[in-house]
């Protein structure tokens, strides 16, 4: 796609959003696929492999876009695994697709709001329970330590669209032919401090507002050491407030 289609598209987008031309819907519902999210949203590729481009919304700022690349770069530094990313015509955040290939083979892919039969509507998720769930799935504890991270993270930064369905699972195998599970790259990482009621969708330690104390409680009943909980923490809340 040139650089002229994504400005069609989120000219397109406003208009559809503002309810001047719903026959443009169908444009946009065949070129978002099933990515899903309340942003209008768009999927192409290139030879770098495949995308997922994100439009304004008519609540949305002019420099959307450059504010969320510049929070996917926080979290990135923040040890928060991202596909990779970039901002195209310095204004459309566009994230790589981790569940294809670049041969355009589909991965599998499962949110944990699948996995656990939560639904969107009813946010009843906690971080113990979304720990256990990686720790039970991946039999990694690298896996384990980055979604808790991802916890700290989504707390000190504010990103209260913390819902099951913004973390998943993808499954791969291994050369000796067997499948395993492992934690998806974060995505959908953005300042968000309205969330659900203004709370969080997913509580800490059964809390709205954990201290934290409460973050360290959620890594230690996942068998994560005091210490690397800490650590953690610490190192997030320095980034973030650089």
């Amino acid at each position: 796609m040139e650089l002229q289609d994504f400005d069609l598209l989120q000219e397109k987008a406003l208009e559809v959003l503002r309810e001047q031309q719903d026959t443009d819907a169908g444009l946009l519902l065949y070129n978002s696929g099933n990515s899903g999210g309340c942003r209008p949203k768009a999927i192409f590729s290139d030879e770098e492999g495949h995308w997922l481009i994100k439009f304004r919304h008519t609540y949305d700022p002019q420099d959307m876009g450059k504010q969320e690349f510049d929070y996917n770069e926080k979290a990135r530094r923040c040890g928060i695994i991202v596909p990779d990313f970039k901002l195209i015509n310095d204004k459309y955040f566009t994230t790589r697709r981790f569940d294809i290939t670049t041969d355009g083979k589909r991965i599998h892919t499962a949110t944990a709001g699948g996995l656990l039969s939560i639904s969107l509507s009813n946010p009843v998720l906690d971080y113990i329970n979304l720990l256990a769930l990686t720790g039970y799935l991946t039999q990694n504890y690298k896996d384990v330590e980055q979604m808790y991270r991802r916890m700290v993270f989504n707390y000190i930064a504010e990103n209260k669209d913390d819902h099951c369905k913004n973390f998943s699972f993808i499954v791969t195998k291994d050369k000796d032919n067997k499948w395993h599970w492992h934690l998806a790259p974060a995505y959908d990482l953005t300042h968000c401090t309205e969330g659900y009621n203004g709370e969080h969708a997913t509580s800490v330690n059964y809390s709205a507002h954990p201290s934290i104390e409460d973050m360290i409680a959620v890594g230690m009943k996942n068998k994560m050491q005091e210490q690397k909980c800490r650590e953690i923490y610490y190192e997030v809340e320095d980034i973030i407030k650089q």
